[in-house]
């Protein structure tokens, strides 16, 4: 954690990183959510950002995918990657 919090710093990027998730062999939802659980007194609200959708049910309405984003404008020519509409929901999943 160390090293990204460093990471963090060096390229001057607003927020902070507050912890990691635990690996656990059943996929990144339970990760999250494991998180989460531990971490609730840090928590008003979250956004999943990932280019993959391995998440739980539960957390589908804080997630935002980054890839197979074709139709978004600024994709680029292989879809993945934060586009403009995905920075949008993010910012309307932290603004609820």
């Amino acid at each position: 954690m160390k090293y990204l919090k460093n990471m963090w710093k060096y390229r001057n990027l607003p927020g902070e990183i507050i912890g990691l998730t635990p690996y656990i062999e059943d996929g990144r939802g339970y990760e999250i959510k494991a998180w989460l659980n531990k971490n609730i007194d840090k928590v008003e609200t979250y956004c999943i950002i990932d280019d993959d959708d391995d998440i739980l049910e539960e957390q589908i309405n804080n997630f935002v995918k980054t890839s197979g984003n074709f139709d978004h404008i600024d994709c680029d020519d292989i879809g993945y990657g934060l586009t403009k509409v995905c920075a949008d929901n993010v910012i309307k999943i932290l603004n609820k």
